[in-house]
C-alpha cells in the first residue's frame, strides 16, 4: 500500500527567493553505491513543483518523490541523498522544524531547498536555521526555480 503511493517526479509550475549565504552541500556520508548516481529527493504534492522539478536536466541523478508526510519520510533511507526539496505546505507547523531536523539527520551531506506555503519571517528562520541553502514561498516563480534546480543539479556531485 505504501510504495503505491510513492511518485516518482520524473514522469510528470510575487515569490521570495533567498539564498543562504556561506554554506554549501558537503561531499561525504553516505558514499556512492556501485552505477548509483546521487538522489534528489522531492517532499512535495503539489502539482507545480512537481512539474517544475520534472522538467529539470536530471542527467545521472535518481529522482525519488512523495508528499512530506510520515510515510515520505521513509525516501530520507534512500542511497547517496544530496538534494531534498521540502516543501511544508502540508506539514504542520510544529512538524516543519522536526522535519528538517530528519532530513539532517538523515543525509546531513544533501543540499535542501525550502518551500514555504507563505512567508513569513518565522518560517524563514527556521528554514535558514534548519539548514536550508535555498528558501522561496508561494506562488514560486517558475523560471527562477527551475534555474535553482538546475543550478544545484549541475554543482552537487
Amino acid at each position: 500500500m505504501q510504495a503505491a503511493r510513492k511518485r516518482t517526479v520524473t514522469d510528470q509550475v510575487a515569490t521570495t527567493h533567498h539564498l543562504v549565504r556561506g554554506r554549501a552541500a558537503k561531499r561525504g556520508g553516505q558514499e556512492l553505491e556501485a552505477g548509483l548516481g546521487p538522489t534528489l529527493v522531492v517532499l512535495s504534492e503539489d502539482d507545480s513543483v512537481l512539474a517544475i522539478v520534472g522538467e529539470a536536466d536530471f542527467r545521472n541523478w535518481r529522482v525519488e518523490g512523495h508528499g512530506a508526510s510520515p510515510d515520505g519520510r521513509d525516501l530520507l533511507t534512500l542511497p547517496n541523498i544530496r538534494l531534498v526539496i521540502f516543501d511544508d505546505e502540508k506539514v504542520e507547523l510544529s512538524d516543519r522544524g522536526w522535519m528538517l531536523a530528519q532530513i539532517r539527520r538523515c543525509a546531513p551531506q544533501a543540499a535542501i531547498l525550502y518551500i514555504a506555503r507563505d512567508h513569513d519571517w518565522d518560517t524563514e528562520r527556521l528554514a535558514r536555521t534548519g539548514g536550508a541553502q535555498y528558501y522561496c514561498s508561494k506562488p514560486i516563480d517558475r523560471a527562477v526555480f527551475a534555474e535553482v534546480v538546475n543550478s544545484f543539479l549541475r554543482s552537487i556531485k
